[in-house]
């Protein structure tokens, strides 16, 4: 939480910085390059965060994720399947019966 909150406060401190130095810039081709400078530097507070993830561990995080994922749904389907096959065979069973019926008249 701490990180968010760090990475909020650079980029708010940036922005109210760029403001200011363009409220004090007259108008001009100067202050259109200080508009495109500012860009740039609030283009690079909010995108430094993203050279310092650790994409390593991240990836780990997001197989073991999927894993577990996998895990919990054939957990599920197991589950049904134990669930459903009871009352299945009865059904079946009572076709097959109701069909050899049927052949034993005809």
């Amino acid at each position: 939480m701490e990180v968010v909150r760090g990475y909020l406060l650079r980029l708010t401190a940036g922005a109210f910085l760029s403001a200011g130095l363009l409220a004090l810039i007259p108008k001009g081709t100067s202050k259109k390059a200080a508009a495109v400078l500012c860009g740039l530097v609030m283009l690079l507070l909010a995108l430094t965060p993203l050279a310092q993830l650790d994409y390593d561990a991240l990836s780990e995080a997001i197989s073991r994720l999927e894993l577990e994922k996998e895990e919990a749904r054939t957990g599920i389907e197991i589950r049904n399947q134990e669930h459903i096959r009871p009352r299945t065979g009865i059904y079946i069973g009572q076709s097959r019966l109701a069909g050899a019926d049927r052949h034993s008249r005809a």
